[in-house]
């Protein structure tokens, strides 16, 4: 499966000072998304049909939860038709669309070992001596499962 990272604007109902998507649910025909200001969370009600998170949601699969970053939303989404067709709808909504390998989303299993043992409190010396390999190797493995995990969140 191919995915895309789409850059959005912000719609007019999302707080300018928003700097988190913490969540949404939606109720009949509105979809309601929480979002993190210096205030507080804040809720902001769109109706499904002019909201294009929605859109994507409903017409492809949406990896991991976006961010909004300086007023800018990211996403990760399925490379799919219809995902391409909504995209292409709301033009003007869209900042930038760049294609993902699927390698840079998925953990290895190397990856997952190294994050799984610095989880249980290990460190980059007793990791590298447990699996033989050099600390510099270990460290450069850890630093590149953290970029993925971040790309995740």
């Amino acid at each position: 499966m191919k995915f895309l990272r789409v850059r959005l604007r912000a719609c007019d109902a999302l707080p300018r000072d928003a700097l988190a998507h913490l969540g949404f649910k939606i109720e009949g025909d509105r979809v309601r998304h929480v979002v993190l200001t210096p205030r507080g969370p804040v809720t902001v009600s769109k109706k499904c049909d002019e909201c294009i998170f929605y859109k994507l949601i409903s017409g492809s699969y949406v990896y991991g939860a976006p961010s909004i970053h300086n007023g800018v939303i990211k996403v990760v989404v399925a490379d799919t038709r219809p995902a391409r067709r909504i995209l292409a709808e709301h033009r003007q909504q869209v900042i930038s669309v760049e294609r993902l390998r699927p390698a840079s989303l998925v953990l290895t299993s190397k990856q997952r070992e190294v994050l799984s043992a610095m989880a249980s409190g290990g460190s980059i010396s007793l990791i590298a001596r447990a699996s033989s390999r050099s600390k510099v190797a270990v460290y450069k493995l850890f630093r590149k499962t953290l970029k993925k995990v971040v790309e995740l969140i």
